[in-house]
């Protein structure tokens, strides 16, 4: 639910006994949207510094509106997470192929992992990939620019539509 537009005359009355009145408790909330709306209402309330009670007509308060996906969000968590053409064996088969690290880099290096963030964008490109929990300059570097240069993947999806979604991965060597 999503709140559609202000009446000052239908919400005073709701506003000031469920949110600024000690005698109504926020478990006597009904939804979590409408308690979130209050508070902001509350503020706006406050400012205007509005004290009169009116009757409320809860009916026209709210209304049933879609969820709009705007273009640029990065979801961390979607209906769908963004995966690897083939999951994560094929993945992890794609960065043991690819990387190119000698003995001494990976002695040298701090941990047996190293951990990537990053953005997998709707059209399956990914993007600003970082080092999380890193192992060493030159593990670091090479896990990088192997995530970098990865094949398309198939992206996040809300609502049934492609989203730029959040992913953050693992990967361990010997």
């Amino acid at each position: 639910m999503r709140f559609n537009h202000l009446k000052v005359k239908t919400i005073l009355l709701f506003i000031i006994i469920s949110i600024v009145s000690e005698n109504v408790k926020a478990e006597e909330v009904k939804t979590q949207e409408i308690e979130s709306t209050c508070f902001i209402i509350k503020d706006t309330l406050t400012t205007l510094q509005i004290d009169t009670l009116v009757e409320v007509d809860f009916d026209d308060l709210f209304e049933e509106e879609e969820e709009e996906i705007i273009e640029e969000d990065i979801y961390f968590v979607c209906e769908e997470a963004a995966i690897f053409l083939g999951g994560d064996e094929k993945l992890f088969t794609y960065i043991g192929e690819n990387l190119n690290l000698s003995v001494a880099d990976i002695e040298k290096a701090s941990s047996n992992y190293v951990t990537l963030s990053f953005v997998v964008r709707k059209t399956g490109e990914i993007n600003n990939v970082k080092v999380v929990l890193g192992a060493g300059e030159k593990v670091d570097e090479e896990f990088l620019r192997v995530m970098q240069e990865s094949p398309k993947w198939i992206a996040g999806k809300q609502r049934g539509k492609a989203v730029n979604s959040f992913v953050e991965k693992t990967f361990y060597f010997k």
